[in-house]
């Protein structure tokens, strides 16, 4: 064998042992991923089971009572549901796909379909992640837009009533650009904003990662494209 074969046998044993190595922490994911999902719920059920307010008590009553206890989360004593008071922090996922969705879209302009924005993120070295769906918490901060009822208007290639279209807000625009802060976490309960809190940071520091947020922006969209073609 000439010295380049061994080199190239030695790349392709190198690309086999890191596919070897992404799937066993694939799988290793996985695993995790199901241990706390059983532990969650262990501890939904765990809390379900506390002694509720006293069967004569008023609607207030049993509101007050729910609200002292959503922080660690509780079940209603009125309709069972799990609750719990969440505070999403804007993390490094998020940012990349606020990122994404700045060089795909701009402020009073088209809503563009989400599996667009993953898919340019995949092309460019993003990371779609376990928790692809964060980005609807984007909305609270005022940086992302949904289309009106998430729908998009007929034309030739869509139907009307599809959902998951959104783009980027002006203030989203200039977080992006670095000319912004925003508060480093969002409150919600059952789903519904409830405030900020934690101190403000920046897209660099959201990111974690300058280079990696350089390379994002550097890279080509389908808007550079359109302003090359003008």
């Amino acid at each position: 064998m000439t010295p380049e074969d061994v080199r190239a046998l030695a790349d392709r044993l190198r690309r086999w042992e890191e596919i070897l190595r992404l799937e066993e922490e694939e799988e290793r994911l996985k695993e995790e991923r199901k241990r706390l999902k059983e532990e969650r719920q262990a501890e939904r059920l765990r809390l379900q089971a506390e002694p509720s307010p006293e069967p004569n008590w008023t609607l207030e009553n049993s509101h007050e009572w729910l609200m002292e206890r959503v922080d660690d989360g509780i079940g209603c004593p009125c309709c069972a549901r799990y609750v719990k008071r969440y505070r999403r922090a804007l993390q490094k996922h998020m940012a990349e796909w606020l990122l994404a969705l700045h060089r795909l879209t701009i402020p009073d302009g088209d809503w563009i379909h989400t599996k667009k924005v993953f898919s340019w993120l995949s092309r460019n070295g993003g990371n779609r992640g376990s928790h692809a769906n964060d980005y609807n918490y984007l909305v609270h901060w005022g940086l992302t837009e949904p289309s009106p009822t998430n729908k998009v208007p007929v034309d030739d290639r869509k139907k009307p009533g599809r959902t998951g279209h959104w783009r980027v807000t002006e203030a989203g625009r200039q977080f992006v650009l670095g000319n912004t802060t925003v508060p480093k976490k969002v409150v919600t309960l059952a789903s519904v904003f409830e405030g900020f809190c934690g101190e403000p940071i920046s897209i660099h520091e959201a990111f974690d990662d300058i280079f990696h947020y350089r390379k994002l922006m550097g890279a080509v969209s389908p808007l550079d494209m359109e302003v090359r073609s003008a």
